[in-house]
């Protein structure tokens, strides 16, 4: 809705699906394709220009280019190709579903004194080098890679991975030190190499490395005072932190820091089953050697899959389910519901779970009014609403909000008026004349007239209508309790946040409407 709300209306309930339809479960698992690699060494052309060399994934046979995902991997540890290694079952995931993901190999030379991670945990130097040059050089090789890269895509024929990947919308994944990394180096990208290009930022447990976040003279404060706090550069990039409920490195607490400081839409997911800082196996770190990662690299997957799903493919036809399926995993309910579906009996190094769920911006929809014109045999009836959205400092045509509407009955009509920035009002109307129901013969009339329509077992039955944002409310629609007064119909009214960066947060309400 551009100054006065966009109305989507979905009418109607079709019994129709398709053999291989998108289902949620298909996130967070290997995908059908297979893997090519190479290793890219990038120049060094001038000032600044860290040379260096990148590992690259790509998809073999996927059909179309592949929308490009840079990692940054930890500094401490292992070395960049032993992350590699231990953070597969993120980077396979990506890779098998159709995406191209870059990484760090090594930066520097023999002569500007060589890193290729491994520096020990807790250190604060290596071969010479003091850790605010090594974040200050790793930043500036990953922000002259990406462009390096970009610049073979785009112009160079004799690429060997030419027409292979595509970078009209980049990610970035990137975990521990990494994942801070990842933020910053997004905001790079965003405003000087690639510009409007950086499309979902991931960062799985993001620290700084500093006791005290963000105060001091450290790196970590520096770089977030740069990119977090001026609002004149800072880009409203999508990003979703993944953190262990009892990470005691300081993955929980900096994203916490991070998701409160941020305008961004974003997501903070806090994983359950005592999850730690073990996002893989580290030896000298939180790992418990039993019970491994505790399943949270199993949500790293989901949730890296499901954010470069709905914001780098295209807008095809062809991925339109996938991309609705990938946002109710991040806005909706739908991690909700494969955490749900976890089974009991999952090892406890392969089982996940979710603390918390923390989402911003938010849209509150309140049902002020309604009223039915004779209820129990309504042609008419309004409805009277307030959307409030929680967005702020952002670009203006993120205050915009859609509209949505599932089974309302025909001749509906809306109307709306911005009330501030962030309200508007909402009155729809809609005249209609239900049906009779007709029993059928040998059936008892009771059965077929007195029974709620249940949405969710009626999907789950057809195995259709898995949860995605044009059904939302189908799943809380109706109780499926026997009555012995006429069936009541749900109509589901919704709000969405409009702009491509607005991060599709949703809020629902049910009109319950008596019919013959």
């Amino acid at each position: 809705m551009r100054a006065g709300a966009a109305l989507l209306l979905f009418l109607s309930f079709s019994l129709t699906s398709s053999v291989n339809a998108a289902v949620l479960e298909d996130f967070g698992v290997e995908g059908p394709f297979d893997v090519g690699s190479l290793t890219l060494t990038v120049p060094s052309r001038g000032a600044g220009e860290e040379m260096g060399e990148l590992f690259l994934d790509y998809p073999i046979d996927a059909g179309s280019p592949a929308p490009l995902v840079v990692f940054a991997f930890p500094i401490h540890g292992f070395t960049f190709a032993l992350w590699r290694r231990l953070l597969a079952p993120v980077i396979r995931t990506l890779v098998t579903n159709g995406f191209a993901v870059a990484q760090p190999s090594a930066f520097g030379s023999s002569t500007a004194r060589e890193f290729s991670g491994g520096l020990f945990p807790g250190t604060t130097s290596s071969n010479g080098m003091d850790l605010r040059e090594i974040v200050t050089r790793y930043l500036n090789f990953m922000t002259h890679a990406s462009r390096h890269l970009n610049e073979l895509v785009e112009s160079d024929i004799a690429f060997e991975a030419s027409g292979i990947l595509s970078t009209e919308r980049v990610g970035v994944v990137g975990f521990s030190v990494g994942g801070a990394i990842a933020q910053y180096l997004a905001q790079v990208l965003d405003a000087s190499v690639i510009p409007g290009r950086v499309s979902a930022v991931v960062a799985l447990a993001p620290t700084s490395g500093s006791d005290v976040p963000f105060t001091g003279s450290d790196i970590g404060a520096e770089l977030f005072q740069e990119f977090f706090t001026d609002r004149a550069r800072f880009s409203p990039i999508p990003t979703f932190y993944i953190a262990g409920e009892r990470d005691g490195m300081g993955g929980l607490r900096d994203a916490g820091y991070y998701f409160d400081r941020s305008t961004a839409p974003r997501v903070l997911v806090t994983a359950g089953n005592g999850a730690t800082h073990c996002h893989a196996i580290v030896p000298m770190s939180e790992c418990d050697v039993i019970a491994g990662t505790r399943g949270v690299h199993r949500l790293d997957a989901i949730v890296a899959h499901a954010a470069m799903t709905a914001y780098l493919l295209p807008e095809l036809p062809y991925w339109r389910e996938k991309r609705e399926l990938a946002r109710d995993i991040l806005w909706g309910d739908g991690l909700r519901t494969l955490a749900d579906g976890v089974l009991p009996s999952t090892p406890v190094g392969e089982r996940w779970a979710i603390a918390d769920v923390l989402r911003e911006p938010g849209i509150s929809l309140e049902l002020s009014d309604f009223s039915i014109v004779a209820p129990l045999d309504p042609e008419a009836v309004e409805v009277y609403a307030v959307t409030t959205s929680t967005l702020r400092d952002v670009a203006p045509e993120c205050e915009d909000i859609e509209l949505f509407v599932v089974d309302a009955p025909v001749g509906i009509k809306v109307e709306t008026r911005r009330m501030n920035p962030y309200e508007f009002s909402v009155r729809l109307s809609w005249t209609t004349v239900p049906p009779r129901a007709r029993p059928r013969a040998g059936r008892s009339r009771r059965q077929l007239l007195f029974r709620d329509v249940n949405f969710d077992e009626l999907r789950d039955m057809l195995g259709i209508f898995r949860m995605n944002p044009r059904r939302l409310g189908r799943a809380a629609a109706a109780t499926g309790t026997r009555r012995s007064t006429a069936p009541r119909r749900d109509v589901i009214i919704g709000a969405r946040h409009a702009c491509a960066r607005s991060g599709f947060a949703f809020a629902t309400v049910r009109v319950r409407l008596p019919y013959r």
